[in-house]
């Protein structure tokens, strides 16, 4: 509809999109180098939890119960600032995608109004431009904040990969 309406105020809308497009790219190995380390972080405090659980009579025996709780606080504390560091890039995403919505809307809207004044197109036609914006662009913001968490389902999936592609260490048909 907006192309019928006029394709130049439609070019600045289509030119638009390669910069959303762009503002993911430059956040994408951010985001994925966050989710990477947390969760190492995160497999590294089950193994040291399943490890502290097993040998909890050596622990108290020794009484290193307190420096076992530090160390687990310690990690706790980094698990907390990665997930802090995920959701400022993610917000940080939605933020740039804002921004580039408004400056296009706000150009559209100033061009329009030029076009109006010269006779080119009507306050109507304008309008109908202006309010098909919204949709366009709910569109395109959705799919930014998606696709900062598929970076975490990629690294998920990355894992289950790897587990799969080990080779087995027990052979079929031996008792172990």
């Amino acid at each position: 509809i907006i192309f019928v309406l006029n394709w130049k105020l439609s070019m600045i809308v289509i030119l638009s999109l390669p910069l959303y497009a762009w503002a993911f790219m430059v956040l994408r190995p951010a985001i994925r180098r966050t989710n990477i380390a947390l969760r190492r972080l995160n497999s590294g405090m089950y193994a040291l939890a399943d490890e502290r659980m097993s040998g909890i009579r050596v622990v108290k025996a020794f009484a290193q119960e307190g420096r076992e709780r530090g160390t687990f606080a310690g990690r706790m504390h980094d698990f907390v600032r990665l997930g802090m560091q995920i959701v400022t890039y993610q917000h940080g995403l939605a933020l740039l995608a804002g921004v580039l919505t408004a400056v296009t809307s706000g150009s559209i809207m100033y061009l329009g109004m030029r076009q109006v004044q010269s006779g080119a197109m009507t306050l109507g036609d304008v309008m109908v431009f202006v309010f098909a914006l919204p949709n366009l662009f709910a569109q395109v913001n959705a799919l930014t904040g998606v696709a900062a968490g598929i970076q975490a389902v990629f690294v998920i999936l990355r894992r289950v990969f790897t587990l799969l592609d080990e080779e087995e260490k027990i052979v079929p048909g031996t008792k172990t």
